[in-house]
């Protein structure tokens, strides 16, 4: 390996470091204190960089909300690879989807601040609604692949709306979510079953 190719990598492994940090930072401040922490300046002296730094990285805060987001998905991604969900029938697909949504928002302040952020977009009727909207496309994209496995291979009832049942899933579990913030004693865990049971009665073939 060349020096020249080396330092390249350095380079590389420090930009990708950097970025990781301020989203951290970024998903720190929220889960806190709220969207209005949530200024260049702020992420830059959490994450031990200068104001500058995060600017220069994101442009604005919609680019930095769209980083936060697309992190966010390949977390949730690699949770449910790490379940082994390919291997599993459509129903089973999904209800390993409502674990891992849920598990996340009782054990991960970043998950937590994604609602949150979400939460003010809507309040203060900001540019940033449409980040969330395509946010949630894609979670509805997923929903309608493990539907549609679970038609064809027997799990999930063949009759079913695919593209209704997964926009109604989604939304029950965004208004979940959201709920979660606005009770501290909203049990979780005791709603997963009871949403998992749901999604068997009302899809289960």
């Amino acid at each position: 390996m060349t020096t020249k190719t080396a330092t390249r990598m350095r380079q590389e492994e420090r930009r990708k470091l950097s970025t990781k940090k301020l989203i951290k930072a970024c998903l720190e401040l929220a889960d806190e204190f709220g969207m209005s922490a949530v200024t260049f300046e702020a992420i830059g002296q959490k994450a031990g960089y200068s104001r500058g730094l995060a600017s220069q990285k994101f442009g604005s805060k919609a680019g930095l909300m769209r980083a936060v987001i697309n992190q966010l998905h390949e977390e949730v991604a690699r949770a449910r690879a790490d379940a082994h969900h390919e291997g599993m029938t459509g129903l089973e697909a999904l209800e390993v989807f409502v674990h891992v949504h849920l598990n996340s928002l009782l054990k991960s302040s970043a998950n937590r601040a994604y609602f949150v952020l979400f939460c003010s977009a809507i309040a203060e009727k900001s540019e940033m609604r449409e980040l969330f909207a395509e946010s949630h496309d894609r979670s509805k994209a997923e929903l309608m692949e493990l539907f549609s496995r679970g038609v064809e291979d027997g799990s999930v009832r063949k009759d079913i709306d695919v593209e209704q049942a997964a926009l109604l899933t989604g939304s029950q579990l965004i208004g979940i979510s959201t709920q979660s913030l606005a009770d501290p004693n909203f049990d979780l865990e005791r709603i997963e079953t009871a949403f998992v049971s749901l999604i068997r009665t009302s899809y289960a073939a």
